[in-house]
């Protein structure tokens, strides 16, 4: 392992106590909420290793998350205080990987995600070679453990119901200046059925994203019943495929 990067550099710990806005409206914590804890949780370890969005922008660089995949166990509540690890674990020719692992205050695991990233040329939009001081990092973090990596089958669906397109803001956009993953996640959940999502919490979501969405752009969205408690959701800009994603549903308790 290279010197500069001890085990503890690429391992990064961080506290939430829940607040009302990442809540839905039964005082659980929300699936956007919870992407937006992990992506903070991330964004707080680069900072830490000098190789966030902001530092990275500087050299014509970023990183953009290509795949999520998000296993729930039990979904907290506003009274509570959780703790995210979370660590880059590994990498190839295109992609990086980074797991999180979600913990109580008991100290249970109550979710965990997978994630892909590209480094990206920001200026050519497209794919960026790595940098020699991250490629150490990345050499390093292979020595981490790591959770299965995110399922990349996703299954056909037929019967897709459309509804209203999403036209994205100017507060949607990321350091990248591209729609945030957050709020196209967002776009894409509030087109399942609202009895669905009154009576069922979400088990699992894997998403992948294929191609950037911008400012001002109509993006139509749609969903479709796999079977039982199991739906596709799909994100286009005319005929592109922008986001896919699956997703599981436990009935309430």
């Amino acid at each position: 392992m290279p010197e500069q990067y001890e085990k503890e550099d690429l391992r990064h710990r961080q506290g939430f106590h829940l607040r009302t806005y990442e809540m839905d409206q039964f005082g659980y914590l929300s699936p956007t909420g919870l992407i937006r804890l992990l992506q903070e949780a991330a964004m707080q370890h680069v900072l830490r290793l000098k190789i966030s969005a902001v530092e990275l922008g500087k050299r014509g660089l970023g990183w953009a998350l290509i795949q999520q995949q998000t296993d729930i166990f039990r979904w907290p509540d506003l009274r509570e205080e959780v703790e995210i690890l979370t660590y880059p674990c590994g990498y190839n020719r295109a992609f990086t990987y980074r797991d999180f692992l979600c913990y109580d205050a008991s100290g249970e695991l109550i979710a965990q995600s997978r994630t892909t990233w590209l480094l990206m040329d920001i200026v050519a939009r497209k794919m960026a070679a790595y940098p020699e001081d991250i490629l150490a990092l990345l050499e390093a973090s292979k020595a981490n453990e790591h959770l299965p990596r995110a399922d990349r089958r996703f299954p056909m669906a037929e019967g897709e119901v459309m509804f209203p397109d999403f036209v994205p803001g100017w507060y949607d956009l990321d350091f990248n200046g591209h729609v945030s993953n957050a709020v196209l996640v967002k776009a894409m959940l509030e087109g399942l059925p609202k009895d669905l999502l009154a009576t069922h919490q979400l088990r699992q979501l894997n998403i992948k994203f294929q191609e950037e969405a911008h400012l001002g752009e109509a993006l139509s969205r749609s969903v479709a019943a796999l079977e039982a408690g199991k739906w596709a959701l799909h994100l286009k800009r005319g005929d592109t495929s922008l986001v896919r994603a699956y997703s599981e549903w436990d009935p309430k308790a």
